[in-house]
């Protein structure tokens, strides 16, 4: 995406703003933005919590998640920060209303809004239902817009994800919903969409002729980290596949768009993520950490904290290349990339050609290459790597999410559409693994599965 300067006057709401994931990851971006210029002149942060907060602790809670503080750019962030008491629960929204008249009345202005809903999926309702029915309009309604953006998971399932998208769509436009998917975010996989296309080279070799297969791997060396309840209902399938692992592998291998508009690269996500084989529980592997049941106190849990599976697109381009997709949790080390292998004659090359797009925790390209031994007929392997420099690696994810989103770039975002396709390609392994334990295998914590 390009990253310009925000410039309409908006209010940006943050439902929850004292919960993890404002704390770790929207506050932090938001303060990233400030010290680097690109929010507005005139922006407004409305947060709701349970509880109310001094300024002393809004600056604390800004605090905690960033490394290294510049005090005057922490001042001005809190300057724009306002946090109101409500109980999303019990639908009394009174008070966000007169904090966001409030700010029109004092600075004559009417501010387009973002809502950012940072809270648990079964809280989204009764919000939505309020913006949806103006439960907290002004005098401004009928010249501002509102933009919606939502955190995975998007549902629990496909029917789920069905019911959430009917319920968004009776009060929001599908241009006005965000949903949240911070791979799509992050510097190195906005970098795979430009690579193909502004490198003719690969051009010709980007069919199934040609890649014999593509493995995609997101390796995590932490457990579930005090996040026992929700990820005993998650697991890795749904955290990790539905969404992070699939939008990947649709920018490795959708149709180049003709144009880079949000809107092109949205549509061309969706088209190729419509031709992925549903995943096969025959072609799929489950695994869970010993000592995982101990953590989450649930010692008949099977949920999987690691998951394997290989599937294929069913299109000319990609018929007859194989996918493998991984992720887990206490893994030998963090580390995401995706690997291309090139189909090769083996029995005069060995090692195939490769390419990789690292993402963490560097952020390069590596070329497989065989190179002819010194002295000898013999042939090495080497990977020629290309590094982004720590400073040029642009703005970090939720940076961007946040830019994106007040410049009404979409193309970070995925489309409802995209989500209930997505659920559909793992819906097989939900049904089959929501039925017992079978096949599931232990592991060991910082063991290599892949």
């Amino acid at each position: 995406m390009d990253y310009k300067q925000a410039v309409k006057p908006t209010q940006f709401i943050i439902y929850g703003i004292s919960g993890h994931l404002s704390r770790t990851k929207i506050l932090p971006g938001l303060y990233g933005l400030e010290k680097s210029g690109m929010l507005p002149e005139q922006f407004h942060i409305v947060g709701t919590s349970r509880n109310s907060y001094t300024r002393e602790q809004i600056k604390d809670l800004l605090s905690q998640n960033i490394p290294t503080i510049d005090h005057i750019t922490l001042n001005n962030l809190c300057d724009r920060i306002q946090v109101v008491d409500i109980n999303v629960q019990k639908k009394d929204f009174s008070k966000l209303k007169h904090a966001l008249q409030d700010n029109e009345h004092q600075h004559g202005l009417c501010f387009d809004r973002v809502h950012y809903l940072a809270l648990p999926p079964d809280l989204f309702e009764p919000i939505v239902k309020s913006i949806g029915n103006g439960v907290i309009d002004t005098d401004c309604k009928k010249e501002i817009s509102n933009k919606i953006l939502i955190e995975k998971p998007f549902g629990s399932d496909l029917a789920s994800a069905k019911k959430i998208q009917s319920s968004l769509h009776r009060y929001f436009s599908e241009e006005d919903i965000y949903l949240v998917d911070h791979y799509l975010a992050k510097e190195p996989v906005e970098n795979i969409l430009y690579f193909i296309r502004n490198n003719p080279v690969f051009a010709d070799v980007w069919n199934c002729k040609h890649i014999r297969r593509v493995e995609i791997t997101a390796k995590e060396e932490l457990g579930i980290e005090n996040r026992g309840e929700f990820y005993d209902n998650v697991g890795a399938l749904r955290d990790m596949f539905q969404s992070h692992l699939l939008e990947v592998l649709a920018l490795l291998t959708l149709d180049q768009p003709y144009d880079l508009t949000d809107e092109s690269i949205q549509a061309a996500r969706l088209e190729l993520l419509q031709n992925i084989k549903p995943f096969d529980p025959d072609t799929s592997v489950r695994g869970q950490y010993n000592g995982y049941k101990e953590e989450v106190g649930n010692p008949k849990s099977f949920t999987e904290t690691y998951a394997t599976t290989v599937t294929n697109i069913d299109t000319d381009q990609w018929r007859t290349t194989s996918f493998i997709l991984s992720s887990g949790k206490r893994q030998e080390k963090k580390q995401t990339t995706a690997k291309i292998y090139f189909a090769s004659d083996f029995s005069k090359i060995p090692t195939p050609n490769t390419l990789t797009f690292e993402f963490y925790p560097e952020h390069s390209v590596k070329l497989g290459v065989n190179l002819k031994e010194p002295g000898n007929e013999q042939t090495r392997f080497e990977e020629l790597r290309f590094e982004f420099p720590s400073n040029q690696q642009g703005l970090t994810g939720y940076q961007t999410i946040v830019l994106a989103a007040l410049n009404s770039d979409r193309s970070v975002f995925t489309s409802t559409e995209e989500s209930l396709v997505n659920w559909q390609t793992i819906q097989p392994l939900l049904t089959a693994w929501s039925k017992d334990g079978e096949g599931l295998i232990e592991y060991n914590p910082q063991e290599s599965l892949t």
